[in-house]
């Protein structure tokens, strides 16, 4: 029977350092946090919720749903 040596390559997915990317993540989303924090309040005052009655298996049986997949997108001058 012959013997094979084999060679140690790269790691596919190295380890990584997790309390040094938790904080590069801390950094990169600090700055925006603050912003979405102030949007959120915001459009919360301004929400209402309504509450529907459930519906029965049989109602939910008729329902048709379909997938779809976004191709492009743009931004249009009205959007926020």
């Amino acid at each position: 029977m012959k013997i094979q040596k084999f060679i140690k390559g790269n790691s596919l997915f190295p380890r990584l350092e997790v309390e040094k990317e938790v904080e590069e993540l801390n950094e990169l989303f600090s700055e925006k946090e603050d912003e979405v924090v102030e949007e959120t309040i915001e459009h919360k005052e301004n929400i209402t919720i309504e509450h529907k009655e459930n519906i029965t298996i049989d109602e939910l049986d008729k329902v048709e749903l379909r997938v779809g997949k976004v191709l492009s997108c743009e931004k249009t001058s009205k959007s926020r």
